[in-house]
């Protein structure tokens, strides 16, 4: 349990420098290698640790893509989709959230996918949601999508979002792998997917 409180403590201090980064509306240049399946492994730790615990979270890595970038930023970015899934299948005894890591069919990119079977968001909510503040929950922020949307541009990547009124959400956040040779190079060989 120490060891959880030391990082989860790491973590929000991470959280919140991320969040000063955003007020800053700064540019930033990550130049350090990042594993996406040790962010996706965190991220579905720190779910089904805290707020996910109820509910069934399947992960699914068809490879480790290593990426220029933040881990804890990432992380940040995953566990903000995940929230956001977990609150809407709250009232959902069937619920299951679904997030695999892939190679995108975008040359050089990796795809991290969250995808629920919750009820999905109305098309009229659905232009709104990256709005800082914008918010259909009592006690939301409205910042969750709104960051996860800048850490993916931070990263040179991209946040999708597809859903349909009951038939669930799909948050697909591409990223550009790093090159092989440069992560060799610089790392003394971390394994590259």
């Amino acid at each position: 349990m120490t060891e959880l409180i030391s990082s989860q403590a790491k973590r929000i201090s991470e959280i919140i420098e991320g969040y000063l980064e955003l007020s800053r509306k700064s540019t930033v240049l990550y130049t350090n290698p990042v594993s996406l399946e040790a962010v996706a492994m965190e991220a579905v730790d720190v779910a089904k640790q805290g707020f996910g615990w109820q509910t069934e979270i399947e992960l699914d890595i068809e490879g480790n893509f290593i990426v220029f970038g933040n881990q804890s930023r990432l992380v940040q970015l995953l566990t903000n989709i995940i929230r956001n899934s977990v609150e809407v299948l709250e009232n959902k005894p069937d619920g299951k959230i679904g997030i695999s890591l892939k190679k995108s069919q975008m040359q050089g990119m990796a795809e991290l996918i969250v995808t629920d079977n919750g009820p999905g968001i109305k098309d009229t909510v659905l232009n709104d949601i990256y709005d800082p503040f914008f918010t259909t929950k009592d006690e939301g922020t409205g910042l969750g999508l709104y960051v996860a949307r800048r850490v993916a541009r931070d990263h040179n990547g991209r946040m999708d979002i597809e859903s349909a009124s009951g038939k669930g959400t799909t948050v697909r956040v591409i990223i550009p792998i790093a090159p092989p040779d440069v992560v060799t190079y610089e790392t003394g060989g971390i394994e590259h997917g």
